[in-house]
């Protein structure tokens, strides 16, 4: 399957070089969907890295490449009864599926059955590519039982049994092959046919040596039974866990129009859904079942709590040295007014672009602050100093907007202008239209709105 994943990806134009990673684990990166096993890939898994050719030497970014194939590649492994998905390297805080649901249940039944009926309802969503439960059904196992009393009688030591059928299904490196167009020599290894190793009708014709010498077949001194394998166990915080993962088409649906449908659906079903959604913390026991988003929407949140916070941090300083400056408690609301103003400009840019206001946004209305603040300070003291050598408080501030709107407008533009190069980067686009567009609009804004407040509320 991953052979021919890798013969499709090849005959697209964008793609400069591929990486196979079959049965061993990939470099790390990007954030995993669920909760990492510490331990090596299983050979049913692989992964293929791909590196394309330079931006300028094709006609689609990354992001409509990985959109293209995302919709060729359930066709490409429908033969070989696979899934897979794609995973881009995030430019910020990001999972690499585009919905992550984790079920919390009293026990494996109802969690199973949850998740069920969750994937269920997410693919009847549109815009949903494909879905994936974690942790995933094990592989069955095939035991071999050897049978002392019969291989003592046939003469055949049972560590020759191990040693042979070890390898017939693992197999042993004979000798090396030189081979000059490959990097390093390439391994001969000794073992069965792939469709065999599990053949357990196979196996048992294989022949292992006796003390005396004579061949003696396996059916003679094993038995073969099969049986479920170890399924993989999932926790959070020690609380079971099974999650159901989702790739989105983003250009049709966003996640958390997904998510709000979902929801919806399952508070609405009685006796079917969980007791509760739970959006911002996931549960600290599994007496009921409960559904908790979490992957890209709980990483978007978190982000999004911390730079609000950083915001009202932000303000707060901002008001208590205005207040220590101008020994007044009423003043500096003044003076922080155009702040929100920035949205004016902010929100319609991103509108017309069809952008939404990412993390790197917020960070840009968070700079900004200072900066407008800055702004309505300049008129403000020079609106007070001029008060204070009896100039009359309405000719104070017609000076102030003249003679401080040079130097105003030539940080507007600096800022504008630096910060508008951002925008030709993709993952900075949000915080250079951001910086741009914000700074502009609250700009003309204050030199307007500032000297005219200030005027009505002194005016005595």
């Amino acid at each position: 399957a991953t052979s021919a994943v890798s013969r499709e990806l090849q005959k697209l134009s964008e793609v400069k070089s591929l990486t196979v990673y079959a049965g061993t684990t990939a470099p790390f990166i990007y954030p995993p969907a669920g909760i990492p096993i510490p331990e090596q890939l299983p050979p049913h898994r692989a992964s293929v890295h791909v590196e394309l050719v330079p931006k300028q030497q094709r006609d689609r970014l990354s992001y409509e490449v990985s959109r293209g194939v995302l919709h060729q590649l359930k066709d490409w492994l429908a033969p070989y009864n696979a899934k897979g998905h794609i995973g881009r390297i995030p430019s910020g805080p990001s999972s690499d599926r585009d919905i992550t649901a984790e079920i919390y249940g009293p026990n494996a039944h109802a969690r199973q059955e949850m998740a069920d009926r969750m994937e269920h309802l997410l693919t009847s969503q549109p815009g949903v590519v494909s879905t994936e439960q974690i942790p995933e059904n094990p592989l069955h196992l095939l035991n071999v039982w050897v049978d002392p009393q019969r291989a003592a009688t046939r003469g055949v030591i049972p560590a020759e049994v191990t040693r042979t059928l070890l390898l017939a299904v693992t197999g042993r490196t004979v000798t090396t092959w030189a081979d000059h167009s490959s990097r390093n020599p390439v391994p001969v290894i000794l073992r069965l046919d792939k469709s065999l190793r599990d053949n357990a009708q196979a196996l048992k014709a294989i022949y292992v040596p006796g003390i005396n010498g004579h061949p003696v077949p396996l059916e003679d001194l094993v038995d073969f039974t099969r049986q479920p394998g170890n399924q993989v166990r999932y926790r959070r915080k020690m609380v079971p866990v099974t999650t159901v993962v989702v790739d989105l088409d983003r250009s049709v649906v966003q996640p958390l129009t997904v998510q709000l449908a979902v929801s919806k659906n399952l508070t609405t079903e009685a006796g079917k859904g969980p007791s509760s959604v739970r959006w911002l913390s996931p549960p600290v026991h599994a007496d009921q079942s409960r559904l908790y988003w979490s992957g890209e929407w709980e990483m978007t949140r978190d982000v999004y709590r911390d730079l609000g916070t950083a915001g009202a941090v932000v303000m707060l300083l901002i008001y208590l040295l205005l207040a220590g400056w101008f020994s007044s408690y009423t003043l500096p609301f003044l003076i922080m007014l155009p702040i929100p103003l920035i949205f004016i400009g902010v929100i319609p840019a991103h509108w017309l672009l069809g952008l939404n206001i990412a993390g790197t946004g917020v960070l840009g209305i968070i700079a900004l602050a200072g900066i407008v603040a800055r702004n309505s300070i300049l008129l403000v003291d020079f609106i007070k100093l001029r008060e204070k050598e009896g100039m009359p408080l309405k000719e104070a501030v017609l000076q102030a907007g003249m003679q401080r709107a040079r130097p105003i407008l030539l940080t507007a533009a600096t800022v504008m202008f630096g910060s508008g190069v951002l925008v030709l980067e993709p993952s900075l686009k949000p915080l250079g239209l951001t910086l741009a567009s914000g700074v502009l609009i609250s700009t003309l804004l204050t030199l307007v709105l500032i000297p005219v407040l200030y005027f009505h509320t002194h005016n005595k």
